[in-house]
């Protein structure tokens, strides 16, 4: 795995944890219907990613 994809997965963790802080309303709100449901379909948790 390139030394930049640890990086990579914390800085999109964080940003998500975050809120989207600094994205726009207009990002934000597909983002938080997109992740924020309980019962998607697939797994998106940036923490299982391998």
């Amino acid at each position: 795995m390139p030394p930049s994809v640890p990086v990579l997965r914390r800085s999109v963790l964080e940003f998500r944890d975050c809120g989207y802080a600094g994205a726009a309303d207009t990002s934000k709100s597909p983002l938080n219907w997109i992740f924020g449901r309980k019962n998607l379909p697939i797994d998106v948790s940036i923490r299982t990613i391998h």
